[in-house]
């Protein structure tokens, strides 16, 4: 097996690029307007990129690593940088990504995957000395597919993960500040998780077909909530949580074991709750509980056909 090592340490406009097969690339770059590319083909291939700030932070680098074939592993690592960009492209069979990016400013990571045993990670975590716009995607389309996000904050993130077919699960997490999160399915055997933390907070879970499940909490120290989540058919399940001040909670199932639990808050952290929630059954088995604690409750359960039954719970 070839390897191929390329170091570079520049202040501007330094470019990586390596078309390889059945190797491993490695490209480590430090430094202001970097650019590399990995293109692997076949199997068995390895792709690392690494650009950092040279001293204090580095601006307006992009990575970007295309890899088609089978069993393929790609990473990408930006610290230290502004106004950077990463992106992994994987088509084919048992492929792995991982993205790791740290103090950042304006960040965006992307990976996209195609075929068969697909797995991505992207992570972000932040030094409080620096404020991050960071934004992370996901998009994943057939076989057994897995994403996980999970970002720490300071200011306005973002995350999203796509998904189509087959063994699909998804997760993200979010601490701090002006979090959004959104997951769409599509089919099989769908699970979606998202919790989040501290401030501006919304969610949203899609879901189409199948084994689905999700779950959203907005992890107690929440703000303004909203979670949203609409599932359409086969073995649906929820659960949507909040902790206090904004809240509202919307579920919607269209078909098949329906069960819906929506839980809300208020009286701390800290106060408000100005709480609704809403939950909408159409067919089959439904269930569906909500309980509201503190503030200015509202409620609506509606579920039209088979074997429904609901429960609302209201308090001060």
């Amino acid at each position: 097996m070839k390897t191929a090592f390329t170091v570079v340490a520049a202040l501007c406009c330094t470019t990586g690029a390596v078309v390889a097969q059945g190797n491993q690339s490695d490209v480590l770059q430090e430094g202001n307007r970097n650019q590399a590319s990995v293109q692997q083909e076949g199997g068995g291939n390895e792709a690392s990129i690494q650009q950092t700030g040279l001293g204090f932070i580095s601006s307006d680098n992009t990575a970007a690593i295309t890899q088609t074939g089978y069993g393929n592993a790609a990473e990408q690592v930006q610290y230290s940088s502004e106004s950077s960009t990463s992106t992994i492209l994987q088509e084919g069979a048992n492929n792995t990504a991982e993205q790791n990016y740290g103090r950042v400013i304006n960040n965006t990571a992307v990976v996209e995957q195609y075929g068969n045993d697909n797995t991505a990670s992207q992570s972000n975590t932040v030094d409080p000395l620096f404020l991050s716009n960071s934004a992370a995607y996901v998009y994943q389309l057939g076989d057994a597919n897995t994403a996980v996000q999970v970002q720490r904050g300071q200011y306005d993130n973002t995350v999203l993960i796509g998904q189509s077919g087959n063994g699909n699960y998804a997760y993200q997490s979010q601490v701090g500040d002006g979090n959004f999160a959104a997951i769409a399915q599509a089919g099989n055997d769908n699970t979606a998780e998202q919790l989040q933390r501290v401030s501006s907070n919304e969610a949203f879970i899609g879901q189409l077909g199948n084994g689905n499940s999700h779950t959203q909490d907005q992890s107690s120290r929440t703000r303004l909530n909203t979670a949203i989540a609409v599932v359409v058919g086969n073995d649906n399940y929820g659960f949507q949580d909040q902790g206090s001040i904004g809240n509202t909670s919307e579920i919607f199932q269209y078909g098949d074991n329906n069960a819906a639990i929506s839980s809300q808050s208020g009286f701390t952290f800290f106060m408000s709750g100005d709480n609704f929630s809403r939950t909408m059954q159409v067919g089959d088995n439904n269930t569906a509980e909500t309980m509201q604690l503190g503030a200015n409750h509202s409620s609506t359960i509606l579920q039209y056909g088979n074997n429904n039954t609901a429960t609302v719970t209201q308090r001060d």
